[in-house]
């Protein structure tokens, strides 16, 4: 008899639904995805990047679907409920439920409705401890220490993405047989066939990059949180910049200070390319040497596992959820404390007078993400946390933990 997953989210996200699909071509396993809003499939203006914005991936396909409602905000928790919910679960008749996270009202309402359906809750989301700067509110803290400890108990499995998530639900006294590694992801197939499609020399020439110039690439938001303003004081501070380019992939708030600074830096070395979709994101990629990520918030940071699948090595902040899982210092890029400048100046110094050692790091990056942090890696480990077996994949002791610097192999 079949294993019955209910998947509830708050709307169709590009980097989820690889998912989706991949758990619903599991033999032995039922899953259907419930959805509160469909702003990701109509399109509209997004805030953080200020354009309109309709993703040219199929969202839908591939996978049983349903929308409870069409019209939740993700960014306001309290709106997204589930409208009849003792008759939607007495109906699918669940044995797991995967919810995404605590803090909308259709979590809270699934964790108090287990008992009497008789299911057991896995979450999977973005476990982590707060880090953002003004953040440090002890009233706050307190509070939210106390709510996820009884949000916590009522949950049977978690799935953490990385070492940051790890640390929090250990923190948080969660026992270790609870625990199991499903890492952050992204449409990996999907960049594979990008990566084969797109050609570097060509790429190249169509962004007018030449050959001695090393690429630098952001891509993403042009907003505070993602603090460009101290890249572009970095870049002042390099003692070399003669041979450095840099690629902005990306629109927002903040794009008419990030053309002036870049174009007073760097001249025709600088490259304002604006929002660009997914499935045109690979020729950029391929005409890039390194990637840049200086945020001083990122819960994060998908675009990293991007760059790195398709070679590029990457420069990664402190305060990015993912450096202490794919930033390997000296391995597959850096990591420098998010507000120095001149730690960052250092570390882009160091790769680009190097460019062998560059491609050597990119190499590097590329298998890392292939060896772990693939659709598949993600799969596996939501179906451990079920109590399914999982494919493909030698188990690894402690649940699957991830490994830590000293464990990547060669």
């Amino acid at each position: 008899m079949a294993v019955r997953l209910g998947i509830f989210a708050t709307h169709p996200i590009q980097y989820q639904v690889p998912i989706w699909r991949a758990l619903s071509r599991i033999v032995g396993l039922e899953t259907e995805v419930f959805y509160f809003s469909d702003r990701s499939v109509r399109g509209g203006v997004d805030a953080g990047f200020g354009v309109p914005v309709a993703w040219d991936v199929p969202l839908l396909e591939g996978y049983r679907s349903e929308f409870l409602a069409k019209d939740g905000d993700p960014g306001r928790p309290g709106g997204m409920a589930i409208p009849d919910r003792d008759g939607l679960l007495a109906e699918r008749r669940f044995d797991w439920i995967l919810i995404p996270g605590y803090t909308h009202i259709f979590e809270r309402q699934i964790i108090s409705a287990r008992r009497r359906f008789n299911y057991k809750v896995v979450l999977r989301g973005e476990l982590a401890d707060d880090n953002r700067p003004g953040r440090k509110n002890f009233l706050k803290g307190f509070v939210r220490h106390l709510y996820l400890g009884w949000f916590y108990k009522s949950v049977d499995a978690f799935c953490y993405p990385g070492q940051a998530g790890l640390r929090h639900l250990r923190r948080l006294g969660v026992p270790e047989e609870k625990l199991f590694h499903s890492p952050y992801c992204v449409d990996s197939d999907m960049l594979e066939k990008q990566y084969a499609a797109a050609d570097r020399q060509t790429s190249r020439k169509e962004l007018s990059l030449h050959d001695d110039w090393f690429a630098l690439l952001f891509c993403g938001k042009l907003i505070e949180c993602k603090n460009l303003p101290v890249l572009f004081e970095a870049i002042g501070l390099m003692k070399d910049r003669s041979r450095l380019a840099l690629v902005v992939v990306g629109d927002g708030p903040l794009k008419q200070q990030v053309v002036q600074a870049g174009e007073k830096l760097l001249g025709e070395r600088f490259m304002f390319q604006g929002f660009v979709n997914q499935s045109r994101l690979g020729r950029f990629y391929r005409a890039a040497d390194a990637l840049v990520l200086p945020s001083l918030h990122e819960t994060w940071g998908l675009v990293v596992n991007e760059a790195m699948q398709f070679g590029l090595p990457a420069i990664v902040s402190d305060r990015a959820g993912c450096c202490r899982d794919l930033a390997i210092d000296g391995r597959t890029g850096f990591v420098f404390a998010a507000e120095s400048a001149g730690r960052l100046a250092e570390a882009m110094e160091k790769i680009s007078a190097n460019p062998s050692e560059a491609v050597k790091m990119g190499r590097q990056a590329r298998q890392h993400i292939l060896d772990g942090f693939t659709v598949r890696h993600s799969v596996n480990g939501v179906l451990r946390a079920i109590g399914l077996p999982a494919s493909g994949e030698t188990p690894s002791p402690g649940n699957d933990a991830p490994a830590g610097p000293q464990e990547i192999a060669g």
